[in-house]
């Protein structure tokens, strides 16, 4: 059986046989939420039009037609009437202004809600195969818990765990694995640098050696083949080359502050589990404070496997590949 994630011209349609139901459920409930905000924000942006070009527009009319119409307009300023007209301008330019303060604020709700129903759907149409929900307590938060501080607190130990994640890929590389890839690199070099002695031996032609293209002169149609001089550099002192460059990895390597490839895996391994679990917290409070009415505006990259309440064993999202 499948059900439909996506309808409407703003989304795609997706068999959603690959999710378990509270999955599908949530992500319509999060789309539904998302097209009332587009809704608001519309109908937001309608209101503060109308004040604008309605009372305010009328009431800086009145204001300028009286000055006109008036012999002495600096005797106005006592003239009750006329301060009428100056309050009503005042009153109908600030209740314009908060209009489209509340305008902006929908216009950020659903922008942000937008991207992450956008991120959603990209991560569940890439999903090739079942997955399962997340197996968590079901633990009641009290109506007076302090959400928004239960949602600071769990995107601080996000971006603490995100910093240590960081901190694992950029760690170098230890010595003995710099020294492995500099090998390689000199060796693929010297060979290319080898040069071809079989025009010797086969037909007392020149030897052949590695070039890199063509040198084209501006007063000749003739063109003269480039040395490759740093591949036969490496081919002619390859050993001398390779010692220079392992002394130079020496002075400069620290192994106290570096990481080999099993040591940064466990880290990033250990940072991405801490991630996930902060996100989840995050995504309870948030679900916890929408059931008593109190919204939450949700990360727009937020991980979909803790919004949509998917397994850990679930697809990393993008960001989280490579």
């Amino acid at each position: 059986m499948t059900e439909t994630l996506f309808t409407g011209d703003e989304f795609t349609t997706c068999a959603s046989s690959f999710l378990p139901k509270s999955a599908v459920d949530k992500f319509n409930a999060l789309l539904t939420r998302h097209r009332e905000s587009v809704d608001l924000r519309q109908s937001s942006y309608f209101r503060a039009q109308k004040e604008r070009s309605g009372r305010l527009a009328q009431a800086s009319l009145a204001v300028v037609m009286m000055r006109q119409a008036s012999l002495r307009p600096s005797a106005l300023d006592d003239h009750e009437p006329y301060k009428d007209l100056l309050a009503e301008q005042a009153a109908a330019e600030a209740s314009a202004t908060k209009l489209w303060d509340e305008h902006e604020r929908y216009d950020e709700l659903a922008n942000q809600s937008g991207t992450m129903i956008r991120g959603l759907r990209d991560y569940i149409v890439k999903i090739s195969k079942p997955v399962a929900a997340f197996a968590s307590p079901s633990i009641e938060a009290p109506a007076s818990a302090d959400f928004p501080a239960l949602v600071a607190a769990a995107r601080e130990r996000l971006e603490s765990a995100r910093a240590a994640r960081r901190a694992a890929l950029a760690a170098p590389i230890m010595a003995v694995a710099a020294k492995a890839i500099m090998r390689d690199q000199i060796e693929a070099l010297a060979e290319r640098g080898r040069p071809d002695v079989f025009p010797i031996l086969e037909s007392r032609q020149p030897a052949k050696f590695s070039t890199i293209g063509d040198l084209h002169r501006a007063d000749t149609v003739r063109s003269t083949p480039v040395l490759d001089s740093e591949a036969t550099l490496a081919w002619l002192h390859k050993e001398a080359l390779i010692a220079a460059l392992e002394r130079e990895i020496d002075d400069a390597a620290d192994d106290s502050e570096a990481l080999d490839d099993e040591q940064r895996a466990r880290r990033v391994a250990a940072a991405e589990a801490a991630m996930l679990a902060a996100e989840r917290d995050e995504e309870a409070a948030i679900s916890a404070a929408a059931a008593i009415g109190f919204y939450i505006p949700r990360r727009p990259d937020a991980d979909a496997r803790a919004v949509l309440g998917l397994a850990d064993s679930a697809p990393k999202p993008q960001a989280l590949r490579g």
